[in-house]
């Protein structure tokens, strides 16, 4: 996927995950906030908009949709996971240790601007805050899944 595209798919993605879960359909302030997320992640290797995001954004919709049996355009749990996407790697330095602290006190603020609930805001802070560690607990379950109350474990591909 080019630059383009993954810009088109990161609005797509943004903008109907706002509208889940309440927040503003305001073109203005949806294209102001998706216009900052795409300088966020230029001219970066690994952590990038292209690559990064998208592929995770495309991960989440097919384990919703593939293994829990929920329609991403319905599931707030599916809006909160790809807003938590979008904003996880926003502010990333290499030589940092707090690069999703950052990310998350970003997006919430970001959140809070688009109309998006406080307890909806900070559970998206939550899932950003998992990402500072390895994404699975001991027992092989995705922490995301925990912070949800989903429970889902991929482990043994069940």
């Amino acid at each position: 996927m080019n630059s383009v595209e993954a810009f088109e798919y990161l609005h797509e993605q943004f903008t109907a995950a706002v509208a889940t879960l309440g927040g503003t359909e305001e073109p203005g302030i949806v294209n102001n906030i998706v216009q900052i997320v795409k300088e966020c992640y230029k001219d970066r290797n690994y952590h990038s908009l292209e690559w990064h995001v998208v592929n995770i954004m495309q991960i989440i919709i097919s384990i919703y949709e593939e293994e829990i049996g929920i329609d991403n355009a319905e599931s707030t749990d599916i809006a909160k996971l790809i807003l938590a996407c979008i904003f996880h790697d926003l502010i990333y330095d290499g030589t940092r240790k707090d690069n999703e602290e950052k990310s998350a006190n970003i997006a919430v603020d970001f959140l809070y601007m688009m109309g998006i609930e406080e307890d909806d805001a900070e559970e998206i802070r939550s899932l950003i805050m998992v990402t500072k560690n390895n994404p699975r607990d001991k027992t092989g379950e995705y922490n995301a899944a925990k912070v949800l109350g989903k429970g889902v474990d991929r482990s043994s591909g069940t």
